[in-house]
């Protein structure tokens, strides 16, 4: 069951703040990719002392005014106290059980896997989508040999969460995630170096939305 509280397909810009000049570049490109298509927003800086990724998840919130979720990737104490949406939890995050009770029972919980058991092992807890990869080469785990779309294909015959990839994602490669059983694609760098970051961030949900629905047809 999808919960509905996720606006299908899921368009996630997952954040990294080394990627971009400073901080404010970083706000500003949310707040334009939230504004033509992205829903859901990760905030990954899990190098940040607290205190400035607590003022980071207030800031991203208070930009993003409702038009998108709010996640942060595994500092569910942190999200909790900043009042966010939701939080992403990887395989060595607290249990989501936990999770559910700092954030509340309205929170929205993702997770990461990067083989069919612990995807299923997400599922079967209550999880509400899936962020599995890696699905290409990507220069944020340089050296990585990625998971591939394989991954996608194993995952989806053996549950009913909703599956987002990840990994190396771009505009070209994109339908080739959704045909592999994704519902949605999470990108940092396709968005946050972009020239310029609304043309393409819009042309990705133009074409999220047009490879799922000639899939749903």
């Amino acid at each position: 069951m999808i919960s509905p509280l996720l606006d299908i397909p899921l368009l996630v810009l997952v954040t990294n703040r080394n990627v971009v000049a400073d901080k404010n570049e970083l706000i500003a490109r949310i707040d334009v990719a939230a504004q033509h298509g992205v829903n859901i927003v990760q905030i990954r800086e899990n190098d940040l002392p607290p205190e400035e990724l607590y003022e980071l998840c207030r800031e991203v919130k208070t930009v993003v005014d409702g038009r998108a979720l709010v996640m942060i990737n595994d500092k569910v104490d942190i999200g909790a106290s900043a009042e966010l949406d939701g939080a992403h939890l990887t395989e060595h995050s607290m249990s989501l059980e936990n999770a559910r009770e700092i954030m509340g029972a309205g929170a929205v919980f993702s997770g990461s896997s990067h083989d069919v058991e612990r995807a299923v092992q997400l599922c079967s807890a209550g999880i509400d989508f899936i962020i599995a990869g890696t699905m290409f080469e990507t220069e944020t785990h340089p050296g990585k040999i990625p998971e591939g779309l394989k991954l996608l294909e194993e995952i989806k015959d053996k549950i009913d969460c909703p599956i987002v990839g990840i990994g190396g994602i771009t505009l070209n490669n994109l339908d080739d995630v959704i045909n592999s059983g994704a519902i949605g694609v999470a990108v940092i760098r396709e968005i946050l170096t972009a020239k310029e970051t609304d043309s393409v961030t819009k042309d990705l949900r133009s074409k999220l939305d047009e490879v799922l629905n000639s899939i749903n047809d």
